[in-house]
């Protein structure tokens, strides 16, 4: 709705979806996740960042973009950084990745490291904010919008809203025929994400994410997740932090098995890629580009249920 425009009374009827709240009651709602990360570092201005190697390239870009030095840092088998934190400076920032919403643990104890923190929650939208951290999330990782981010933290920042009707095609062609079909309009829309100024998060995406039934989806995904894990749990190279208050965005599975994820696909059982760019910039040995490569993202969320897990064991042991 245009700022001084009165409500419209009548006409045709809208898409209808339930009223609720937020998940992220106080978070600032921006149109992106990368746009809610350069919100947090407009308001707080470092001088320079340290962030992973094995992260999304739009981090790197995002830092780059506003003309802010940054350096990379390794991580260890179970995702922890090999790093002294003694190193980040009073005017300087330290960014660190909560992995397929696994780290949470981890992230409790950085509270003592006396340096200014960033949490990456792009892929742990359910984790909750830190008081002493600045911390970003992006709701399309977990939910069929077609926009949004959340930052807490930083100073406020006056934003225009964004508008985000023309980029809701591959949502409505999933539901009128399949992912197959809409999965080129997908990956056009997150093109065009990936090149929008930062605005406020779109009314349709607010509407959307105020609909949702947040306590059934995180149950959904610990009890989707628990099934795999009890199964593939012993088998699975990735050291895991099962603490089963976490609400992941996938089950990361690491299997020597280079065909997994082709066989997979074979069986319309579609798994996500994460940070493909990361292989053509580390060492041919490093784990950064081993986890990149091997790591197969199986599904566990809300849409799914147990016969679905079983369906995604069934390929996955045969």
């Amino acid at each position: 709705m245009h700022k001084y425009a009165p409500k419209t009374i009548g006409g045709y009827f809208g898409l209808e979806l339930p009223m609720g709240n937020v998940w992220h009651t106080g978070a600032v709602p921006l149109n992106s996740g990368r746009n809610a990360l350069q919100y947090l570092l407009r308001a707080r201005s470092p001088v320079k960042i340290y962030i992973p190697q094995f992260t999304c390239a739009a981090i790197a870009e995002t830092i780059a973009g506003l003309g802010i030095e940054f350096e990379h840092y390794g991580i260890d088998e179970a995702m922890e950084p090999i790093f002294d934190y003694a190193k980040v400076a009073e005017n300087e920032a330290f960014l660190y990745t909560n992995y397929f919403g696994l780290k949470n643990q981890y992230i409790q104890g950085l509270i003592d490291r006396g340096c200014h923190l960033i949490i990456d929650n792009a892929q742990s939208f359910f984790s909750p904010r830190i008081e002493a951290f600045d911390t970003f999330y992006s709701p399309r990782k977990f939910f069929g919008v077609p926009d949004g981010g959340y930052a807490f933290g930083g100073h406020p920042i006056e934003l225009e809203q964004d508008h985000s009707s023309e980029r809701t095609e591959h949502l409505m062609i999933r539901h009128d025929d399949s992912a197959r079909a809409g999965y080129v309009t997908f990956q056009a829309n997150e093109g065009l994400l990936a090149t929008i100024p930062m605005k406020a998060m779109s009314a349709l995406s607010d509407r959307i994410l105020r609909s949702i039934d947040y306590v059934g989806v995180s149950l959904r995904r610990k009890i989707n997740f628990q099934k795999l894990h009890s199964v593939l749990g012993s088998s699975n190279n990735l050291p895991i932090d099962n603490d089963r208050e976490s609400v992941a965005l996938t089950y990361p599975y690491l299997s020597k098995n280079s065909k997994l994820k082709s066989r997979l696909h074979a069986q319309n059982i579609f798994t996500a890629s994460y940070w493909p760019d990361v292989e053509q910039s580390v060492n041919y040995s490093s784990l950064e580009r081993l986890y990149s490569t091997q790591i197969v993202h199986l599904p566990i969320d809300q849409r799914y249920d147990e016969v679905d897990m079983q369906r995604i064991l069934e390929v996955v042991l045969s």
